[in-house]
């Protein structure tokens, strides 16, 4: 039947590409300069910083499910294609540096706390041999490289991109304040910065998730069962479920970068 319902629609000779096209995708190698990527480390506020731009973006005031944030802002990992909405699009990514990601919002977070979300991630995928010792003695070792090298690369910024840095623990004390900066950088002029902070807020993005679309994503991923993805947002969570002596070592390699963050 599904192959009948394709011949219908696409006739016999039409490839896959050709498919997704006549539908309205775009293919993910498909981008311009004035596309605005969100990056950061992984569990550094950037799922966080997708939906206030999806709210800021695009102007809305209700609460929405997060199928249509996927489409407002493109997840690179999800699917080879996207629904492009406009001259300029979101994307979100955890890569390192390239010259094609012109316009840029890095989320910086505190190596310490966000190598303990990720783990914490890790093991509610079935990750279950994984010590938390090993993760913070690797620096927060990733498939985007460890907590130091993400950060540090994007903050030498070789090459030159349009960048706006937002810490995650400013998003936690002042959203508004980082909301406004970011509509600067943006060039977004009407909005309603308040509205957008109530919208994202903690107990907000929880209710998100256990939304319809969140939780299918859940199981298809396998997430364990009564696990959150927005687990607490709190700062400074390692010092009381980490082992001092790990932090310690973890401190005296990073010394430098965490300072200079202010952390």
């Amino acid at each position: 039947m599904i192959r009948e319902i394709k011949k219908r629609l696409f006739g016999d000779k039409t490839s896959l590409d050709d498919q997704f096209r006549k539908m309205g995708f775009t293919a993910l190698s498909e981008k311009t300069e004035n596309d605005v990527y969100i990056m950061g480390y992984p569990k550094s506020g950037t799922t966080l910083m997708k939906v206030i731009v999806g709210y800021l973006a695009y102007g809305i005031t209700k609460p929405v499910d997060i199928n249509l944030m996927h489409q407002l802002v493109t997840e690179e990992y999800n699917f080879p294609y996207y629904l492009r909405l406009g001259e300029r699009h979101f994307f979100k990514n955890h890569e390192l540096p390239k010259k094609e990601y012109k316009n840029v919002i890095y989320c910086i977070r505190d190596g310490r706390d966000a190598i303990l979300s990720y783990y914490h991630m890790l093991k509610n995928t079935g990750k279950s041999d994984l010590r938390i010792s090993d993760l913070y003695q690797s620096d927060g070792k990733t498939p985007f490289g460890n907590w130091n090298e993400h950060v540090q690369s994007w903050l030498d910024n070789p090459f030159d991109s349009n960048i706006i840095f937002i810490k995650y623990e400013d998003m936690l004390t002042d959203k508004v304040k980082e909301i406004e900066g970011l509509a600067s950088f943006l060039g977004i002029e009407n909005y309603d910065a308040k509205l957008i902070a109530e919208l994202t807020s903690f107990e907000s993005m929880r209710k998100m998730e256990n939304g319809i679309g969140w939780s299918r994503r859940k199981k298809l991923k396998k997430f364990e069962k009564g696990s959150f993805f927005v687990r607490k947002g709190k700062v400074g969570e390692y010092s009381a479920e980490v082992d001092g002596r790990v932090i310690d070592e973890f401190d005296t390699r990073n010394f430098q970068l965490l300072r200079k963050l202010g952390y």
